[in-house]
């Protein structure tokens, strides 16, 4: 299992850059990480069990100012209410 730390994980788009993209920093405050990809493929919903709440993720395009590529992961309960939620 794998953990994410919630809400909205900070990612670049693949489409839209390259992987070492995802560390530029002017003041070098990334140097010597690394970069993980995630694969997306379509809506995600967690109903693992009847007792604990449901999930949808998605990305949400926010373009930062030196980065067009910067997205966030969102995750709303199901059904949707259009107030974000962090999963527990």
């Amino acid at each position: 299992m794998s953990v994410l730390h919630f809400p909205r994980a900070s990612v670049n788009r693949g489409r839209l850059s390259e992987p070492e993209d995802a560390l530029f920093s002017e003041t070098g405050e990334y140097n010597g990480l690394g970069v993980i990809e995630l694969r997306v493929v379509g809506p995600s919903r967690d109903h693992r069990a009847a007792t604990r709440a449901c999930y949808t993720f998605y990305m949400e395009h926010t373009p930062l100012d030196d980065n067009y590529s910067h997205s966030e992961i969102c995750s709303e309960q199901a059904p949707c209410t259009g107030r974000l939620r962090t999963p527990r």
